[in-house]
């Protein structure tokens, strides 16, 4: 008897590729340390499936003023507001996702009241009961940033997150950071406190100075870094997935240089009922994705071909 496969084939495409676009979102990020010599400090749309970058906007406050130099943090609150926080002038900025135009929380420069004559290197994120966190990797320090002046107050003491977080998000169940700068390791955060607990090594070799975290709205962890570190030559930055229980990342494509933060949704505050969604497809990359759309299309040719009785 004739075994008609071609339906199953044309059922494992439709399947595998939608699967995979279920997690491919879209996030932003800013590109404040790129050191080539095309477009920087602007914000972008990310497709974290494939790394494409999609320029807004530089992160100004009008078409004639500088953009702010340093970036480092991208946080989305309940309301889908985006705000940003500038390490060169220390400044809490809403910013508008369809242009890039920032403008400072307050209507004030340096609103956070941190020092401008240090480095902080930010991450930041809301958290579910709507408090807004700051991270320095320098400093290994968190902050607690007022969303309606900018005002920082240093959670715990200084240095009490005991590692270089450069990166945070937060769902139901806490605030998470990634540390770097030989700290790569995937940590919970403790806001009343301002320490940090290990949960795992990223591993997938990754060493980096600078990125950012957020979790997009099907609950998948996502990360970036920055590669280039000192170097004068550009370096593609990485995306990846991050496993919440062990800590273990997934590279998942490149994108812009320079880039040190991301958001992606805001934050997730109801604990899934459903069954647990499958592994992302998308942690195969680039070349895994490749291959496996051609082993479907053998698959497909093969499936179809009239069969000998």
């Amino acid at each position: 008897m004739q075994i008609r496969r071609a339906p199953i084939a044309l059922l494992v495409l439709v399947a595998a590729f939608p699967a995979a676009a279920a997690y491919a979102g879209t996030g932003f990020i800013v590109n404040s340390d790129d050191p080539s010599v095309r477009d920087f400090d602007a914000l972008h749309r990310l497709e974290l499936i494939n790394g494409q970058a999609t320029k807004v906007g530089e992160v100004r406050v009008t078409a004639t003023s500088a953009p702010y130099a340093d970036v480092e943090g991208l946080a989305i609150d309940a309301d889908g507001n985006l705000y940003g926080i500038d390490d060169a002038s220390k400044t809490l900025l809403r910013i508008d996702q369809s242009t890039g135009v920032a403008v400072p929380v307050d209507g004030r420069e340096g609103n956070t009241g941190l020092s401008r004559t240090s480095n902080f290197d930010f991450g930041l994120t809301f958290d579910c009961a709507g408090n807004l966190y700051a991270s320095s990797d320098s400093r290994r320090s968190l902050y607690r940033l007022n969303v309606n002046t900018g005002a920082a107050t240093l959670v715990g003491g200084e240095g009490a997150l005991g590692a270089a977080i450069t990166g945070l998000a937060a769902r139901y169940d806490g605030v998470y950071g990634i540390g770097s700068s030989g700290d790569e390791n995937l940590y919970r955060i403790d806001v009343d406190t301002g320490r940090s607990t290990l949960i795992g090594p990223l591993g997938g070799g990754l060493r980096f100075t600078d990125g950012g975290l957020d979790f997009d709205a099907g609950g998948v962890l996502w990360g970036v870094a920055d590669m280039t570190g000192t170097s004068i030559t550009p370096e593609p930055s990485v995306v990846f997935t991050i496993d919440p229980v062990t800590g273990a990342a997934q590279r998942i494509t490149s994108t812009l240089p320079g880039v040190e933060s991301l958001a992606v949704s805001k934050p997730i505050c109801e604990v899934p009922t459903g069954p647990t969604l499958p592994p992302a497809i998308p942690t195969l990359g680039k070349p895994g994705l490749a291959l496996l759309s051609l082993l479907l299309a053998l698959l497909g040719l093969v499936a179809i071909r009239p069969q000998s009785r």
